[in-house]
């Protein structure tokens, strides 16, 4: 499981590579060979992809296990045929790209959700079903938005930050007799200063890439 976690990560992060829903500061490209693809790459992902999605291969997989044998699963569903096995994987290969082409085409963020949501429910109804496979996936639901949510964190608190310039540091600005939240500090009145910037690999000076780089901070 670890392996094929590591294996299948990388191609599924890439949908989100090509489509814009992430940027990596240090990506690692892989191009086809003679100038085969017009350039562009056949896989874009971070070195510490893999591991990651073989850390998560590993503890899912073993969940399952553990919880198979604690829930008395049946053996036809703990032991799937290989064709349902390849359907399965390339239905949640389907999801990752389509909710990529989704955030391509500006459908919102609860439009995309609920779409997602409702997939995620139809393929476990089809291709699983069993009570160890919803603890799973509820273990998985919860944990993963959790871990991403803590590391982002952790990046965001180890920079340094000072008053934004753009609202003094209030969080907004008055604009026709109306608050106006500050859309370089997302309202929180503090910025990075521009030292920290060369950190993140953003140029101080570019007013746009500092904006879009302050809208991933979590609130």
């Amino acid at each position: 499981m670890g392996l094929s976690g590591a294996a299948l990560g990388p191609n599924l992060d890439n949908y989100h590579s090509a489509f814009g829903v992430l940027k990596y500061e240090d990506p690692v490209r892989l191009y086809l060979p003679n100038g085969l693809g017009g350039g562009d790459p056949l896989l874009t992902t971070a070195s510490w992809v893999p591991p990651m999605f073989g850390s998560a291969g590993l503890i899912i997989g073993g969940l399952y296990v553990v919880l198979d044998d604690a829930l008395v699963t049946t053996d036809d569903k703990r032991k799937p045929s290989w064709p349902k096995i390849w359907v399965t994987i390339s239905a949640f290969t389907f999801q990752y790209w389509l909710s990529g082409y989704l955030f391509s085409s500006g459908v919102d963020d609860n439009s995309i959700m609920a779409v997602m949501t409702a997939l995620a429910a139809l393929g476990f109804c089809v291709f699983d079903n069993s009570l160890s496979g919803l603890v799973v996936s509820a273990a998985t639901a919860l944990g993963g938005p959790l871990i991403e949510f803590h590391c982002q964190c952790m990046r965001w608190e180890a920079l340094r930050w000072e008053t934004c310039p753009n609202c003094d540091g209030f969080g907004f600005y008055e604009s026709y007799s109306s608050q106006v939240k500050c859309n370089c500090c997302k309202g929180s009145g503090q910025t990075i200063c521009r030292t920290c910037f060369g950190e993140t690999g953003i140029d101080p000076n570019d007013l746009d890439g500092v904006r879009e780089f302050m809208k991933r901070r979590p609130d």
